[in-house]
């Protein structure tokens, strides 16, 4: 085990001896630390010998690219005071940490964002002056936000997007590159703005909305070429499109099911283009309203079904409902498989769940069937499909740590990119991206919380 300790302030050597004290200059609620992938670090304040929380705010830093342990990890903050902190690294001899995955290059396309978040808090009223109780700004986006998830429980993530060479565009992809993500195939274009949004955090009733501005000049034909694809898409072992540049979106994903690649979508409304694009979704995780929004059906259960009709490469969908939980239905087959109707058996799983004793993020599935929809006391026979559904309980974050919701969904699609290449089943992929996306839950921004490998929180989901 080797171990990473500050000589001097700022800064933090690795070192093969025993954890050796520094003291940075700030208290454990303003340090600022950034871990680069493969993301299996710990960071624990030696006053108290505890795990240094995932929920400490990070900064931007830089290491250039991760080939082994790094030899240096920057350390900064922006208040007064002393701590004492050790970093250990873990370098394949801790035994608690499980293997990396062998197969896991991702690949996403999407958009990327420079967050402006205020912290208010409540809500303002129409033309109020109020302040903020907290602020940062951090690179965002849903597909830097997965990518950044996935990097951190150990992935190796590329990202497929376009920029403008501006400040915004420039602090975007050394955060990105901070944490581990290739950004190599970024487009980046000499003039123009990048994305940017603006998130406001309410206090008060544990919300954020969310104001995006688009950035200048869009992607174009041009940008996706052929060849650009080609190189995109080479050595990859998963896709993931979060659905905002559809036509890039498309274009890689029509190469990408040419090679056989597995494709994973994140629908979280409906948008132009994205009907076309869903045909090649092998896995799908969508927002709570879109199914039904979607497919037009009467109940969650229906619109599920619907969902697998209507897109027959689809493996799973997954359904994340917040602090409800989830909801997946798997594709299965089944020699001998009972009819099920859907909307009954799906609340008997809420029932279950929702009457459990047990603590903690926990799966309840039916068996495999032939799922269908009820119609007037009588099943339709042409709406059903072989599967079964699976209700995933939520990690409890109480309301006194529950910071800022912003990327939730991001974090629990991260953690489902890590389980699709480590060939984890429903079991424990649902409590894995219920628990990553609830520890990012403690921190303002989509990021900050974001755990890495070795956090106390989801390492026993990694085992």
């Amino acid at each position: 085990m080797a171990v990473a300790f500050a000589s001097a302030p700022g800064r933090i050597w690795t070192s093969s001896s025993t954890a050796a004290a520094c003291r940075p200059p700030a208290p454990p609620a303003s340090l600022c630390h950034q871990i680069l992938a493969p993301g299996n670090w710990r960071a624990r304040w030696l006053k108290s010998s505890t795990m240094l929380p995932a929920a400490t705010p990070c900064r931007r830093g830089g290491w250039g690219s991760f080939g082994g342990p790094p030899s240096a990890l920057m350390v900064s903050s922006s208040m007064g005071g002393t701590s004492a902190v050790s970093v250990e690294i873990n370098d394949g001899s801790d035994k608690k940490f499980p293997p990396l995955p062998a197969r896991r290059t991702v690949v996403g396309c999407g958009t990327l964002t420079l967050d402006f978040l205020a912290k208010v808090a409540s809500y303002p009223e129409a033309d109020a002056k109020i302040r903020t109780t907290d602020s940062l700004v951090q690179g965002g986006g849903n597909v830097g936000n997965a990518l950044t998830a996935a990097a951190r429980l150990g992935l190796k993530p590329r990202v497929y997007s376009k920029l403008a060479k501006d400040s915004s565009g420039i602090g975007i992809l050394e955060e990105l590159e901070a944490d581990g993500v290739d950004v190599s195939h970024v487009v980046v274009a000499d003039e123009g703005v990048s994305p940017f949004t603006y998130v406001i955090v309410d206090e008060e009733t544990k919300t954020r909305t969310c104001i995006h501005t688009p950035g200048y000049p869009p992607l174009e034909p041009s940008d996706y070429s052929s060849s650009a694809i080609a190189s995109l898409l080479s050595g990859a072992d998963l896709l993931y499109l979060d659905g905002r540049i559809p036509d890039a979106a498309l274009r890689v994903a029509e190469e990408a099911s040419k090679q056989g690649l597995p494709i994973i979508i994140d629908a979280e409304r409906k948008r132009e283009g994205l009907d076309e694009l869903l045909h090649y979704a092998d896995y799908l995780v969508t927002s709570a309203k879109f199914p039904v929004a979607w497919t037009e059906a009467p109940t969650l259960g229906e619109a599920l079904v619907a969902l697998a009709l209507k897109l027959p490469r689809l493996q799973f969908v997954i359904v994340t409902q917040g602090a409800a939980g989830c909801v997946m239905l798997e594709r299965s087959s089944s020699e001998k498989p009972e009819m099920m109707d859907v909307n009954q058996t799906l609340q008997s799983l809420w029932r279950e769940a929702k009457e459990s004793p047990i603590s903690g993020p926990t799966v309840f599935s039916s068996k495999v069937g032939v799922l269908q929809n009820s119609k007037a006391g009588t099943v339709d026979t042409e709406d059903r499909c072989v599967g079964r559904l699976l209700v995933g309980t939520a990690d409890f974050v109480p309301s006194t740590e529950l910071v800022d919701t912003t990327g939730a969904g991001d974090a629990f699609i991260g953690a489902v990119m890590y389980c699709l290449c480590a060939g984890l089943i429903p079991e424990n992929m649902l409590p894995l991206g219920s628990a990553v996306a609830a520890t990012k839950c403690r921190a303002l921004g989509a990021r900050t919380g974001l755990p890495l490998r070795g956090d106390a929180r989801v390492l026993p989901y990694l085992l």
